[in-house]
């Protein structure tokens, strides 16, 4: 397996692992459950590492595909300025699931607050890494229409 198929593969992980993330600590916080929440924050973190290999092996997927014909130079960059976006709400996550955990395991008073909070920056997170996605599935597929 090249960078370029593990860039494929684990742009999955970030999406999918992300809205997966999210909805288990929107579960966890209406059914009152530090547990749940705290699963919650280690799919996150999980899902972050998973972006974040996403985010390093796309140089070399770009390199694979530049030289194919019919293939957008603008999708690409498109593309590209969208994971320089994600690449920050990745380490955004990754610190916040972090926080999450101590703040579950150390049963904080504020811990669901702060767990409200990290829920936000989970689904903006997975709405900027599916759109990142999308722009990256039409560098292949934009000539399938």
């Amino acid at each position: 397996m090249d960078q370029t198929h593990l860039h494929l593969i684990t742009n999955h992980l970030a999406i999918i692992g992300t809205l997966f993330a999210g909805i288990v600590l929107l579960i966890g916080l209406l059914s009152n459950t530090v547990q749940t929440r705290v699963a919650a924050f280690i799919l996150m973190l999980i899902s972050s590492i998973g972006g974040y290999i996403t985010f390093k092996t796309g140089h070399e997927a770009e390199e694979t595909v530049e030289h194919i014909k019919g293939i957008s130079e603008s999708i690409i960059e498109q593309h590209e300025e969208f994971a320089e976006k994600a690449l920050w709400l990745i380490i955004l996550l990754f610190i916040a699931s972090i926080v999450g955990i101590y703040a579950g395991k150390k049963n904080l008073l504020s811990e669901k607050k702060i767990s409200w909070f990290i829920l936000i920056i989970c689904f903006v997170s997975f709405a900027v890494f599916a759109w990142t996605g999308y722009l990256g599935g039409q560098i292949m597929h934009a000539n399938d229409f």
